[in-house]
């Protein structure tokens, strides 16, 4: 009876740890460096850029936060820091290292939204980043859901919320670095510059100063 009970809780903490989110970061993240986050639906434009409802000098608790045009104000800069959990990172905004980007109550719900909280150093404010190449990236909370563009879109003011994975620009998100308005692509290497073949050494000639004529067939 001993045994069954062991192998029922076993089975259930499994169970649990699965449903909590298994997804970890793919890729070292650089930490403590501003980025501005924008959709890969607007990549390349001004617009789609994470943004705090209200006036831009200010990072407003409990705010939702939403997409909007980019105007250089820090309610647009993110900053990571690793979380106590390995392959998880907190990310900050404005500078505060106060705030964190928060899903609200850790709920697991499809539409949770994404907004701004004190730190707590809970599940709710980890993330992992995965890597899909180029410099796109999922970003997955603990429970193993993505961040997401309301309604698939991403007009000034649409909401940033929670979402089962699923693939689609609307879920995808480049990290920008303000000063030189490039993505940052982890491990990014130049291209290998093509070496010519190297010529083929001849052959010496035989001692006795003879040369070895080829046997004819």
């Amino acid at each position: 009876m001993k045994q069954f009970k062991g192998l029922v809780l076993s089975l259930a903490l499994l169970t649990s740890g699965v449903a909590f989110g298994q997804r970890s970061s793919n890729v070292e993240m650089p930490v403590y460096k501003d980025y501005w986050i924008q959709s890969a639906m607007s990549y390349g434009s001004s617009s789609g850029y994470w943004d705090i409802p209200g006036k831009s000098s200010i990072i407003q608790k409990g705010a939702n936060i939403q997409v909007w045009n980019i105007d250089h104000g820090i309610d647009r800069k993110y900053t990571l820091r690793k979380s106590s959990e390995n392959g998880f990172y907190e990310i900050y905004v404005g500078g505060d290292t106060g705030k964190r980007v928060d899903v609200s109550s850790g709920k697991s719900a499809n539409g949770t939204n994404v907004g701004v909280w004190d730190r707590n150093s809970g599940a709710n404010q980890r993330f992992a980043f995965v890597h899909l190449g180029n410099g796109r990236f999922k970003i997955y909370d603990r429970n193993g859901n993505i961040i997401c563009l309301e309604g698939r879109k991403n007009n000034n003011g649409t909401n940033v919320h929670m979402w089962n994975d699923h693939n689609g620009s609307f879920v995808e998100w480049y990290l920008i670095d303000p000063s030189t308005n490039s993505a940052y692509i982890p491990n990014a290497k130049p291209s290998p510059t093509a070496k010519p073949a190297p010529k083929p050494t001849p052959k010496p000639t035989p001692s006795g100063g003879k040369k070895v004529m080829p046997t004819k067939r």
